[in-house]
């Protein structure tokens, strides 16, 4: 599993499993409008850019070829209706800004079914796609934290949090220099697909999780030190809130601290400490020992979903996809 993979995993909320579909649920592909041919706001000449970023799912890449552009992919995508990389296609390919304006344009169908810190979480995010400045950014970052992510308006302010304002560079443009992994994209998949949920399933809007409360912190017992080391380390804290170190009559460096004041007592009591002696433990060969055998792993392809399930989660989807379609090709504005 790759950093990418990982950094999903925690970012994507948790989601109950998609109800089995029903039989009525077909979207037949010659009804859906094509994909653009061009995506003039995708930077990248290739669909394989991208998706060393956005890693797509193994059956969505085994749809992949290398000289297919980005739009040739998508359409692929959705004629397997493969919704959710082809989200992860469109975030990862468009620029963050772009990729942001998405997020607002998805949260604004499900708004009126959003509690009302994420309906103020997408308006500081739809406020920094339209000025995207450091204090505009920094809004929507405090209006993130405040939904703790659990809506796609929350998702929204923070890709808009995480957001580079300047265009994406193609991996093409970057050779010989490190590419750190964007998180913008991942905000954003996780906002559009949020919004697509609840579209279908309004009962997901709200969702009270309980969080866990930390135990108290345990009383410790602190032992007192026996003999007279105890009986003057004790008159050196007396001596100390009465009125300094003068009241031992230790003669004590001019520091100030307690720290000289415990070491004029240590030397005062003849107290010394010891170094442990080093043991030397040598290696014991054990006879008949034998290198451990190489056991490969076989890797195993997880299942994939039924086509059924497929149709039946890319009807819910595709009305947002369309929305990041229109903004790829540029006949949607970005503000």
């Amino acid at each position: 599993m790759g950093f990418l993979d990982k950094l999903a995993d925690w970012l994507a909320p948790s989601m109950p499993p998609p109800p089995p579909p029903p039989a009525a649920a077909r979207v037949p592909v010659q009804q859906l409008p094509p994909v653009p041919a061009e995506l003039p706001r995708i930077p990248a000449k290739t669909a394989a850019e991208i998706c060393k970023e956005c890693e797509p799912e193994p059956g969505a890449l085994q749809l992949l070829t290398p000289q297919q552009t980005p739009a040739q992919f998508l359409a692929v995508l959705q004629g397997r209706h493969l919704g959710a990389d082809m989200v992860k296609v469109l975030a990862h390919g468009m620029p963050d800004r772009a990729g942001v304006a998405w997020t607002v344009q998805c949260v604004l169908k499900v708004a009126d079914k959003l509690p009302a810190t994420e309906v103020q979480a997408m308006q500081a995010a739809q406020a920094w796609v339209k000025s995207p400045t450091s204090e505009l950014q920094q809004a929507a970052a405090t209006a993130a934290a405040r939904t703790e992510l659990q809506g796609p308006g929350g998702w929204a302010a923070q890709a808009a949090a995480w957001a580079k304002s300047g265009p994406s560079v193609p991996d093409s443009d970057l050779e010989g220099q490190v590419k750190l992994p964007r998180l913008t994209p991942q905000a954003v998949n996780a906002a559009v697909l949020l919004s697509a949920t609840i579209l279908a399933r309004p009962e997901y809007a709200v969702r009270n999780l309980a969080v866990p409360q930390m135990p108290a912190v345990p009383d410790v017992f602190v032992p007192q030190m026996p003999g007279a080391a105890g009986q003057l380390y004790a008159e050196a804290v007396a001596a100390l809130s009465a009125g300094g170190a003068g009241a031992l009559g230790l003669d004590v460096p001019a520091l100030g601290g307690a720290m000289p004041v415990l070491s004029a007592l240590a030397a005062n009591a003849n107290l010394s400490t010891r170094t442990p002696p080093s043991i030397q433990v040598p290696e014991v060969a054990i006879p008949g020992q034998r290198e451990s055998p190489q056991i490969t792993v076989p890797q195993v392809t997880p299942p994939s979903m039924p086509p059924a399930v497929l149709e039946f989660m890319f009807k819910e989807q595709q009305p947002f996809i369309a929305i990041g379609l229109d903004l790829a090709s540029g006949k949607t504005p970005v503000a």
